[in-house]
Parts: C-alpha cells; structure tokens; sequence
C-alpha cells in the first residue's frame, strides 16, 4: 500500500534536487534568472514539506515550513522584479 501523501513528497525531492542542479548552474553562469528559479523550487519542496506535515498533525512545523515558503517566495519574486 503507497503512502497517500507519496506524490507531495516526490514532489518536495524532485524539486528539491532541481533546486540544487539549476543553483549550481546560476553559479556558474552568474545569472539571476536561474537563482529565481532555484528559489522558487525550493519554495515549493518547502510548501509540499508543509502538506506532509499537516497530514500527520505536525501543526508548528506546518507552521515554520509556510512561514519559509512565503519568505523565500517573497524574497525570489523581489529578485525577478529587481532585475
């Protein structure tokens, strides 16, 4: 039997992954677009972590992990803007 929250958390380690690839890649080629975009991924692993913690009743750490999620997502649209 799959756990039913499986896709959050592949969801949250797919783009957790993709974060770490695409941020190297903004390293090395010194470009905002792509630090957005590893921002914004990150974002997301942090909204779906949120998810799988209310299904099993965690509530502050729900809590902490969409008080990230807006922060960095505040924080990489600041940075798309700015460009």
């Amino acid at each position: 039997m799959r756990h039913p929250y499986e896709r959050f958390i592949k969801i949250e380690l797919i783009s957790l992954i993709l974060a770490i690839i695409i941020g190297l890649l903004a390293i090395i080629k010194a470009n905002l677009i792509w630090l957005s975009l590893s921002l914004y991924l990150t974002a997301i692993s942090l909204f779906c972590d949120s998810i799988v913690a209310q299904s099993t009743h965690l509530k502050v750490r729900r809590i902490k992990q969409l008080i990230r999620f807006v922060l960095l997502f505040f924080l990489a649209t600041l940075l798309i803007f700015k460009l």
